[in-house]
């Protein structure tokens, strides 16, 4: 997902910001799901996925789940809506 954003960003398909390129850089790759990891502590070792997939009924759940941001209007720049 970096990979593909920095080079969106090497065009015009994405703002340059600082708040995406945060959120870019704490993301991470788990059994196919792009995951948000705010404080870096993730580690796929240790998640109990048969409970996940319980919880959550899939991996899109899983994903939406793990995923949700919340941003003040004030925090992120119009451009970048479109981004998220």
């Amino acid at each position: 997902m970096k990979k593909k954003i920095q080079e969106a960003n090497s065009g015009e398909n994405l703002p340059e910001s600082a708040v995406l390129q945060s959120i870019v850089d704490k993301t991470k790759l788990i059994k196919d799901c792009i995951i948000y990891d705010a404080d870096g502590t993730l580690r796929e070792e240790k998640i109990n996925f048969d409970r996940v997939l319980r919880f959550n009924g899939d991996w899109t759940g899983y994903e939406a789940h793990c995923n949700e941001l919340r941003f003040d209007l004030e925090e992120l720049e119009p451009s970048c809506f479109l981004a998220f």
